[in-house]
């Protein structure tokens, strides 16, 4: 029998590259967006994301195996903008949803997309699941309390649920963070400014192999309460943007230039590079290295929005 998967945030950057490769891998999918019309892979699309349990609990009658959030924001610096949003979409959604999964007949396996935003600055070099949570945003707070009401559902209610510490995923579809903002500044300038020193560091994953990861949850359902997402590799800022420049130079033909302006981007931690010693025990490996991912991008940009 088929699998069949509601996918909260559907019409976004990960959700709708997962509905994508769930259909195409003969799952059955529903969707839930905050914008109509936009992703005619599903089955069913349910629009409106209502504050209330009647809606979710109506939604969760359909007998699903599993449920994916990939809804909710994320952009840091709107957190601090914005901190009631930031909230209602990262902490109350998930407790919506939890709520519904515990009085439904199936009870589908849970996968709450977090962030590793909840570690903060680390206090160690690679960043294990069990080092210290100490985020230093609203989003990271936020993503925090929301892993903690997962949790708090799986040991009080018996769901089966996992929560994914997402470090720096990019990808086609993304219009937003480093490699989208890398990309507009080139289409504009020769010569760009981007925020830090470049010794700043992240552990980037592209969004395919983000995507396979989750289906690999879906299809097996492990009982682990947090899991690192990323690639292991600690990337800087530095050599990143270089490559980015390259390749962006041998598909449009034009030479960039880059520095750094020594600004610190608030929210933002300084080094990232994460243990994946938990996924790989889930038979992970990556597919997509980070100079094609940065290459698939910017022909993505240039097609797309050049």
């Amino acid at each position: 029998m088929k699998k069949r998967v509601l996918v909260f945030g559907s019409n976004g950057f990960i959700g709708a590259t997962l509905v994508k490769s769930l259909v195409n891998k003969d799952y059955l999918v529903d969707g839930v967006g905050r914008t109509s019309n936009k992703n005619k892979q599903v089955l069913n699309e349910y629009f409106i994301f209502k504050d209330s349990h009647e809606f979710f609990e109506e939604l969760l009658l359909t007998k699903y195996d599993a449920c994916v959030n990939c809804a909710g924001l994320a952009k840091v610096s709107d957190s601090f903008k914005f901190p009631n949003v930031d909230f209602n979409l990262n902490v109350n959604l998930v407790f919506n949803i939890l709520n519904a999964i515990k009085a439904s007949a199936q009870k589908p396996y849970f996968v709450n997309l977090s962030s590793a935003a909840v570690y903060g600055n680390p206090i160690a070099l690679p960043i294990l699941e069990t080092h210290r949570s100490n985020p230093i945003s609203p989003y990271g707070f936020h993503k925090l309390i929301a892993e903690n009401v997962v949790d708090s559902f799986v040991h009080n209610f018996g769901l089966n649920a996992v929560s994914l510490r997402i470090f720096s995923a990019f990808g086609s579809g993304l219009e937003k963070q480093l490699f989208w903002d890398l990309f507009q500044k080139c289409e504009s300038n020769n010569s760009i400014t981007l925020f830090g020193t470049g010794e700043e560091s992240r552990d980037f994953i592209e969004v395919r192999d983000l995507v396979y990861i989750i289906e690999q949850l879906v299809e097996k359902q492990p009982r682990y309460k947090q899991v690192n997402v990323a690639n292991g590799i600690e990337w800087k800022l530095k050599d990143v943007a270089k490559i980015f420049a390259e390749q962006y130079s041998s598909i449009t033909g034009k030479k960039i230039n880059f520095k750094f302006n020594n600004e610190h981007d608030v929210g933002a931690p300084k080094n990232w590079c994460a243990d994946i010693q938990i996924l790989k025990e889930l038979g992970y490996k990556p597919k997509v290295q980070l100079e094609e991912g940065i290459n698939s991008y910017i022909k993505w940009c240039v097609l797309n929005n050049g």
